[in-house]
């Protein structure tokens, strides 16, 4: 038609995944809480790994584009396991482990990980259908990577079978990039075992740790909590908040301190 612009993308793969948190996990139903979904919502509306404080950790590769997403994604679903429990950063990487492009996505309560549209595998724009290993990482808990050389996938245009997915909980030692002592491991009510990523990273490093330099307990009550024990943060989107119940506090019932 004339004087109209027509865009069109021919290069993208689709890629899904699961993954449970330790911090929103439950054992006794096999899924993760949302607590930060429910009302009033804490989930930012926009992609959080752009900006401080995790903007430093967490860095873009060819994806200028921010991520969003309509305030109806974080409604309550009709089925309550596609709830949205966070944000996830993804990272793309070949089968020599180069990384080739991140994107944020959301996580639902049953470890699926989907598009900013909260239903649908997340897209890697302008990538070409390919063997690709993929790496989920979170704002306080310690990634997860797929094996380069075992772990694999054929990613492509067409919308990916859980089957041929990356399946984090369900995945061997021997699948997952580095030891088993990167993981943990639940108990779940119908699939016996499943891993999860390592909760209780709140200073958004590489490592947790309860002492020693750089430690996530003295992240949570010094810079945190301003070295009062007593101090409560209620209702806030916070990386020290590692139990995931909207709350940093360093005493009390269900308090970050005593789940690192």
């Amino acid at each position: 038609v004339n004087n109209t612009d027509l865009y069109a993308m021919n290069k993208f793969v689709l890629a899904k995944a699961k993954v449970f948190l330790q911090g929103a996990y439950n054992s006794s139903t096999g899924l993760m809480s949302d607590n930060l979904r429910n009302a009033p919502s804490l989930i930012p509306l926009s992609d959080p790994y752009r900006v401080a404080p995790y903007s430093t950790n967490f860095v873009h590769l060819n994806n200028p584009t921010i991520e969003t997403i309509a305030l109806t994604v974080l409604n309550t679903q009709a089925n309550l396991n596609d709830n949205i429990v966070d944000w996830v950063f993804l990272e793309l990487r070949n089968t020599t482990n180069q990384l080739i492009q991140t994107r944020s996505a959301l996580l639902q309560r049953d470890g699926d990980i989907v598009d900013t549209d909260g239903i649908n595998a997340v897209c890697f724009k302008d990538i070409n259908p390919a063997n690709y290993i993929l790496t989920v990482r979170h704002r306080n808990h310690l990634g997860m990577g797929a094996e380069q050389t075992t772990y694999s996938k054929s990613l492509g245009l067409n919308n990916p079978a859980l089957s041929n997915s990356f399946d984090f909980s369900s995945a061997t030692d021997t699948e997952i990039f580095g030891l088993a002592t990167a993981f943990t491991t639940a108990s779940h009510p119908t699939l016996t075992s499943v891993n999860l990523l390592w909760g209780g990273n709140a200073n958004s490093n590489s490592t947790v740790r309860f002492s020693g330099l750089q430690n996530d307990k003295d992240f949570i009550l010094v810079t945190t909590l301003s070295n009062s024990p007593s101090l409560l943060l209620n209702n806030v989107y916070h990386q020290a908040d590692i139990n995931m119940n909207r709350n940093v506090r360093y005493a009390g019932l269900q308090n970050d301190k005593d789940f690192l």
